[in-house]
């Protein structure tokens, strides 16, 4: 194959029967659309380009499954998908502006074509591409698959951000992990959440997003049987011990990343998981990994980029995820035969909450709904700070703390409350069978409100269960 310089592009050109299996900048995935990339993308950067022979396929084994959408980069201008297949053949995204049509009106003849690229990863391919060059606040729709056969997905949309969002509507979600009813609970929660906010921008899941991570077979149920979400709106995903625990996921690494398609930097991958940020509207988010983990502390490559990360932002409101929580109820944060992870974050991470402001801190991995007091550096609660109550909803006025939040489980494993502990919980209640749970957290201006609901999964009604907010 070739690749031509031509003024600003760079034309990337296989010779027949050859595809681009990849290219890469500096060792990150760089894609073309219509076989032309932006120098501005990668100027200053080494390019490596590789090119394989297209090998024959059978349609079942180039059908795509398990699609995923995510955001690609940090300012969320690019758009990573991700989808599986048994084999490989030219694989390919296409993406259109959707001008008002209906999936089922919509045209690819004059689509934009990224190409895709193929990895074996958990004995399957992960195929991956970005879409970039988007507009904002506007709709897309695309589809994934396999040029030579003409094998495509459904048509899935989304819809990118506006250039500067006033308010921002986002779900945090937790421990989907579900094998028994196949994603079932998961799709309830996602279901009530987008019927309720229509315009929610993305859900935030802080881990365990399936029992096993190893499991392929897993993956395919939960993903498939909610794909009308997970295909059509972002995934922003947290490592969770059930993706890196050895004894679960019988030794395979990278099960979360191998189901989503994010520019990882470079020392943010780790073989436990994945670590990285982003910014949307006024707040900063950053994704933390307990797996990276020296004893019951994050490791120290983890922990200085995370001072810098925080020293760097210039958002108003900064949020951080990590699948183990510092101030539970339940067993992992309060019973001293499972609590030492919560003990070494609290002392290791309290004092840079605090010295940077952090306003929340979402966690997973106890299966209860907990929202704690504002907590200071030296992990003091504030109980007596200054309130304003709204409608039905209590906000803490400029707290002087973190305040961390647990949205019980979206999945199937349901969990109590312990009695220790307790003095850290503003409120707290345990999780029941047949109902999933979800946060939604609205940021609008100077005001961070958080509700939390319960879901019927038999009626796929719900209940407003808990609500408060920030206000700064």
């Amino acid at each position: 194959g070739t690749a031509i310089l031509s003024k600003d592009k760079l034309i990337v050109t296989p010779d027949s029967g050859y595809r681009l299996s990849s290219l890469k900048a500096d060792g990150h995935d760089v894609y073309v659309s219509n076989g032309e990339l932006s120098l501005h993308e990668v100027f200053d950067k080494n390019l490596v380009a590789k090119f394989e022979k297209i090998e024959a396929a059978a349609v079942s084994e180039v059908t795509p499954s398990t699609i995923t959408n995510t955001f690609y980069n940090s300012d969320v201008t690019q758009y990573g998908v991700t989808w599986r297949t048994q084999g490989v053949g030219e694989p390919v995204l296409l993406y259109v502006k959707a001008d008002g049509k209906t999936a089922d009106q919509v045209d690819f003849t004059n689509a934009v074509e990224v190409t895709a690229y193929a990895d074996i990863v958990m004995d399957l391919y992960k195929n991956h591409a970005a879409m970039f060059g988007l507009e904002p606040g506007t709709k897309y729709y695309y589809k994934v698959g396999d040029k030579v056969t003409g094998t495509y997905s459904a048509v899935c949309s989304i819809t990118t951000r506006e250039e500067k969002p006033s308010k921002v509507t986002f779900f945090h979600m937790s421990d989907t992990q579900d094998e028994e009813n196949k994603g079932a609970y998961w799709n309830a929660a996602l279901k009530n959440a987008y019927t309720l906010y229509p315009d929610g921008a993305f859900t935030l899941n802080t881990g365990d997003i399936v029992n096993n991570g190893g499991d392929e077979q897993q993956w395919t149920d939960m993903i498939n049987n909610t794909s009308d979400y997970t295909g059509n709106n972002v995934v922003v995903p947290v490592s969770g011990n059930h993706d890196y625990w050895g004894s679960i996921t019988e030794g395979k690494t990278d099960c979360l990343y191998s189901h989503f398609n994010i520019d990882i930097p470079d020392g943010q991958f780790t073989d436990s998981g994945i670590y990285y940020s982003f910014d949307y509207g006024d707040i900063h988010f950053v994704i933390l990994n307990t797996g990276d983990t020296v004893g019951s502390s994050l490791s120290s490559e983890q922990f200085d980029w995370l001072k810098k990360d925080l020293a760097a932002t210039k958002q108003k409101w900064k949020i951080v995820a990590l699948h183990n929580p510092l101030y539970s109820p339940g067993k992992y944060g309060t019973d001293s035969s499972y609590n030492a992870m919560a003990l070494g974050l609290r002392k290791q991470l309290n004092p840079i909450f605090s010295q940077y402001k952090v306003d929340l801190v979402l966690n997973g991995h106890d299966h209860v709904y907990s929202q704690s007091y504002p907590i200071t550096a030296e992990g003091t609660v504030i109980k007596n700070g200054e309130k304003s109550t709204i409608g039905d909803t209590t906000y803490y006025v400029n707290p002087q703390g973190t305040v961390h939040l647990e949205s019980g489980t979206a999945g199937a494993q349901h969990r109590g409350a312990f009695s220790a502990g307790r003095e850290y919980s503003a409120k707290m209640m345990p999780t029941r069978a047949g109902y999933s749970y979800y946060s939604a957290i609205t940021v609008e201006g100077n005001m961070l409100t958080v509700n939390f609901y319960e879901v019927d999964t038999q009626t796929d009604t719900s209940t407003l269960s808990q609500s408060f907010g920030i206000i700064k």
